[in-house]
């Protein structure tokens, strides 16, 4: 008989194994789940993409909408839902994530859904074709709650890409722009995501010139105008990124050591020591949101290019827009531009020889929303 027991090593090798292969076994499983997953997420996409261009067959126009189905933030309405049919109880398997759906102009659509490496996988009516959204560059994390182009976006071969190449995507407008965003799985930046942004970067030392919040000015980019710098910008800053971060002459970007030039910085530090490019000049940014002319809480005011003191704006505009705490126009906050027509979009920040106009906060509200321009571009978030 054989009473020879496992010694601690033996028994620590034994479990050591053991461990190793679970490990292993939760890693495929994992991984299994995720595929399987990401099977159902893509033919859910198929189905709800069929159910509604069989609605479009056999009527004009489908909802006007961006939302997500079954839950988030922004949920879509019934009028969605009941289009959808029996395609509208899908839902993306994991509770956290939901399916977007976005059509601008009632005739176009996408879907989307989050798979679980975290690309957009996407059904584009307009080119009929389903794909995983192609990767769109740079983005930086705010801390506050969603994410930001680091930079302008740009078109590389159609796509909106945040990169330091190139320069920004203009001549396009509000509606084009957040069928851009769309398709990378993204959104336009709202008013609020926007407004959120500047006053975090307001509350930053490090933008200001003196190193203080609210002693100094404000840098205000890429903006320069004869009557307010000495010298004017007439295009889009030539070059972006290590080495360029001011403004120190005509079409001209470089280093700088000259106080004098804090201004026309281009860049903006966050808390969490991130950086984003041209938020304030360089070219003027669609936000996703439209104005509505009038006084009291969600209305707009329609006084024109003045700064964001004036006392029609307190009842709402600079409550939800403007800097708070308030810093003045002097300090490189940019001025309000009244809503002149219901429905014009959103245009925040400044173009290349806004001068003083521009700013963080500055905020234009005279452009229909089918207008574009050489001197307003765009910027997702996420």
């Amino acid at each position: 008989m054989n009473n020879k027991a496992f010694t601690l090593i033996e028994l620590l090798v034994v479990i050591l194994i053991i461990g190793i292969l679970a490990g292993i076994i939760v890693v495929v499983m994992g991984g299994a789940q995720d595929s399987a997953n990401d099977a159902r997420r893509k033919a859910d996409i198929n189905q709800l993409s069929k159910a509604l261009m069989i609605y479009k067959s056999s009527n004009d126009v489908i909802p006007v909408e961006t939302c997500t189905i079954g839950g988030g933030t922004t949920p879509c309405s019934n009028d969605v839902l009941t289009v959808l049919s029996n395609a509208s109880i899908l839902r993306d398997p994991n509770s956290t994530k939901y399916y977007s759906y976005s059509s601008t102009d009632g005739n176009h659509f996408i879907f989307s859904a989050k798979l679980s490496d975290q690309d957009n996988y996407t059904f584009d009516f307009m080119t009929g074709k389903y794909s995983n959204a192609i990767p769109s560059g740079e983005w930086v994390e705010t801390g506050l709650g969603f994410q930001v182009m680091k930079y302008e976006a740009r078109n590389v071969g159609g796509v909106a890409t945040s990169t330091h190449e190139g320069t920004p995507w203009v001549n396009i407008n509000q509606t084009q722009a957040i069928l851009e965003c769309n398709k990378i799985g993204a959104h336009l930046i709202t008013n609020a995501e926007w407004t959120a942004l500047a006053r975090h970067i307001a509350a930053q030392g490090s933008n200001w010139s003196t190193g203080n919040v609210g002693s100094g000015v404000l840098s205000r980019g890429y903006s320069a105008a004869i009557s307010h710098d000495g010298f004017s910008n007439n295009a889009a800053a030539p070059n972006t990124g290590n080495g360029y971060e001011y403004n120190i002459g005509i079409n001209t970007v470089g280093i700088s050591n000259d106080p004098s030039f804090f201004k026309l910085k281009r860049i903006h530090f966050l808390a969490n020591g991130q950086v984003v490019w041209d938020l304030a000049g360089n070219a003027q940014e669609w936000n996703s949101d439209k104005c509505i002319q009038g006084l009291g809480e969600g209305n707009w005011s329609n006084v024109t290019w003045t700064g964001w003191n004036n006392e029609s704006l307190s009842d709402y505009e600079r409550l939800v827009a403007g800097p708070n705490p308030f810093y003045a126009t002097n300090q490189n906050t940019g001025v309000y531009n009244g809503c002149t027509v219901n429905g014009n979009g959103f245009v925040r920040g400044g173009h290349w020889c806004n001068g003083s106009y521009t700013g963080l906060f500055a905020l234009s509200l005279h452009y229909n929303y089918i207008y574009s321009d050489w001197s307003i571009g765009f910027r997702c978030a996420r």
